[in-house]
């Protein structure tokens, strides 16, 4: 089973539902992985999603788009690439 870490961008909310609800379900479970969903309230906010995954401690970070963007123009660049959006909209007529 392949261990991945995802790192979240605040504390469990409806956002965060569809990657909890399938944990629960055992989806992950069924493409052979282990997903640790990692809060940032469990380092007391001192790292954001997206360090966490430059320093290696989590393999995915869902955060703001300006964080990859943000780290590709470091001095000392990391493979980071920007691969879904959640966004909610509201259409009015």
């Amino acid at each position: 089973m392949k261990r991945m870490r995802m790192a979240l961008d605040w504390t469990a909310n409806t956002n965060h539902s569809g990657f909890y609800v399938a944990q629960k379900k055992g989806f992950y479970e069924e493409q052979d992985l282990e997903v640790e969903l990692l809060t940032p309230d469990m380092d007391d906010y001192a790292l954001t999603p997206a360090k966490k995954v430059e320093l290696e401690m989590a393999e995915l970070a869902l955060c703001p788009f300006e964080s990859i963007i943000s780290y590709n123009t470091k001095m000392q660049k990391f493979h980071a690439v920007a691969i879904a959006s959640i966004l909610g909209r509201i259409l009015a007529r």
